[in-house]
């Protein structure tokens, strides 16, 4: 089952003791300086979690689902996110 950020948010206050609405600060500006940095074309890279970046996704034919007739589909900008070696070895450890 997913967490949602506000479940994170309520952890890590029960986790610390800070103020629910220090720490909800905290988060949110951690996630737009992570938002912000991809956007400039920078990589940000969390030793042990992973990395978050920006990636060309080539152009491709793509095909109309209604009449079935090709499409070309534009080249354009993804953010993409690495695990870490360590976060998969863990994952897969269970």
């Amino acid at each position: 089952m997913a967490k949602t950020k506000k479940e994170l948010i309520d952890e890590v206050s029960s986790d610390t003791g800070l103020p629910k609405k220090d720490v909800n600060i905290a988060v949110n500006h951690f996630l737009e300086l992570i938002k912000e940095s991809i956007c400039d074309g920078s990589s940000v890279l969390l030793t042990g979690f992973g990395s978050f970046h920006v990636r060309t996704r080539r152009s491709r034919i793509g095909y109309n689902p209604k009449t079935r007739e090709p499409i070309q589909i534009g080249a354009k900008l993804v953010p993409v996110f690495r695990s870490s070696t360590s976060l998969k070895e863990q994952v897969e450890a269970g």
